[in-house]
């Protein structure tokens, strides 16, 4: 997950991943709609699976989370950040129950008021070697693994930081001895919860569109497909989708029962046709966000205010 960031700040900002993704089977998704205001809402929804009704995610802690039935069902499992801070609402405030990731949080994590420092190498690239590691050893020892990262680079209002995850992030998706694993056995999701929602931008007609408008890009592994006679629709890149069907999509993959009975969670999987004719109430997509996604037309200015401007 890259947080935040809008599927055209994507293409702009880490152009040589957005090619990589192209030219390697990856769908994109272009009607993924964000399901709240901020990262809270749109992660919840996205590895648990629920609306979040409080401010607070660490009051969800103790539910079953996404990683929780994987790391039951027998998986390894990572869930870690290149930067965080504790005292937010942010997932690793919570301490997610995985067998990885807690082991970075002294390097990742501080309190707002006392910033890391990681010396002279990227956060992001801390975090990648660090997947890389966990991702080789599972596969050597044939321990099925779900790896769960998350770059927080682009919360800042300059879009510089973002722009960094570029080359890390091709180098975890496209080289290495990892490749041919990740293509064969490995569902990818490329993903953010939310376009910036802060800065001069978002206070624009096109700045709010692109909080509500974040990246999703997803390749099945070819052994699935093979196996289970499975595809992502070509319909669904144009349907409106949003992080609750990442979630039902996670689950149906991986073969575990979510959520939890009594639960309801609006969306379904991805590797069903989606409705074209599905709309924001039917996907979690609250009015005022449903309202972004429709940005003004610009108006052409009438003759007669055109000519009383200019005297």
């Amino acid at each position: 997950m890259i947080d935040p960031i809008s599927r055209l700040q994507f293409s702009q900002l880490l152009p040589d991943l957005d090619r990589l993704l192209a030219s390697s089977g990856f769908s994109a998704f272009d009607g993924y709609g964000a399901v709240g205001d901020n990262s809270g809402p749109n992660q919840v929804a996205m590895f648990l699976g629920e609306r979040l009704g409080t401010r607070s995610v660490a009051s969800l802690r103790n539910r079953t989370w996404l990683w929780d039935a994987l790391r039951q069902a027998g998986y390894a499992t990572l869930k870690a950040e290149d930067g965080c801070v504790l005292n937010s609402n942010m997932i690793a405030s919570m301490r997610p129950r995985t067998t990885h990731g807690a082991q970075l949080e002294r390097l990742f994590c501080y309190a707002f008021d006392e910033p890391n420092c990681l010396g002279d190498k990227l956060a992001a690239d801390v975090l990648v070697d660090y997947a890389e590691q966990f991702m080789s050893s599972y596969h050597q020892s044939s321990t099925p693994w779900a790896a769960f990262l998350h770059f927080t680079d682009g919360h800042e209002d300059s879009h510089t930081g973002a722009g960094l995850l570029d080359a890390p992030l091709r180098r975890l998706l496209g080289g290495g001895a990892l490749r041919t694993e990740l293509e064969e056995d490995t569902l990818v999701v490329v993903a953010s919860d939310h376009g910036l929602h802060y800065g001069s931008y978002f206070t624009t007609d096109a700045g709010r569109f692109e909080r509500a408008s974040p990246l999703l890009r997803m390749r099945l592994p070819s052994k699935l497909r093979a196996q289970r006679g499975v595809s992502l629709p070509i319909v669904n890149r144009l349907a409106c989708v949003t992080a609750f069907d990442i979630y039902h999509t996670l689950a149906d993959v991986f073969g575990v029962t979510l959520p939890p009975k009594g639960v309801f969670s609006p969306g379904m999987s991805l590797l069903r046709p989606v409705p074209l004719t599905r709309g924001c109430a039917e996907t979690g997509i609250p009015p005022s966000i449903c309202a972004d996604l429709r940005p003004a037309r610009y108006q052409r200015p009438s003759s007669s205010s055109s000519s009383s401007s200019s005297s």
